[in-house]
């Protein structure tokens, strides 16, 4: 996509983060509503998200179609402990991607993704880490058309007698 800009992100994109930020968190609300609300304020505090841009281990930027910032990606860099039995990892945990739902399938997601992947590679990154909620089945296609494979899996069970955990 020619008119496509993938840029780090400004306190001036606050306002549109939240956008974004709410078809995300609306589709996981729908679907997990015992685990997610609607907040009763912003759905990221203006602190969070300048830390996020202050801080050289995160990567938060976002992508801007024709001057309309389009999608964002917010990342982190980590390590893994070194235990007798692992070998301790640099990796680049992706903590949430998001693309306005009127411009996905048009490679906003990838672009986001690349730049992330190769700013993290810069860094000494060895690889990538993210988590797909089980539901969402676009998000694991996409991540799997990008060469992602699942590691493990994160299982839950509720300690609620009424909700079958008896």
């Amino acid at each position: 996509m020619d008119d496509l800009l993938v840029r780090p992100a400004e306190i001036a994109d606050y306002d549109r983060i939240c956008e974004l930020a709410a078809q995300m968190d609306r589709m996981h609300r729908e679907v997990l509503p015992d685990r997610f609300r609607e907040p009763d304020g912003p759905n990221r505090a203006r602190d969070y998200v300048a830390s996020l841009i202050a801080d050289p281990d995160t990567f938060l930027v976002v992508a801007a179609v024709r001057g309309t910032v389009s999608g964002l990606i917010n990342c982190g860099l980590g390590r893994s402990p070194e235990v007798p039995v692992k070998r301790s990892r640099r990796f680049l945990k992706v903590r949430g991607l998001v693309v306005d739902e009127a411009r996905r399938r048009q490679g906003v997601g990838g672009a986001l993704l690349d730049a992330a992947m190769n700013w993290a590679k810069e860094r000494g990154a060895e690889e990538v880490q993210l988590s797909v909620y089980e539901f969402n089945d676009a998000a694991a296609a996409f991540y799997r058309s990008r060469g992602f494979v699942p590691l493990d899996r994160r299982f839950v069970r509720s300690l609620d007698a009424a909700r079958g955990g008896g």
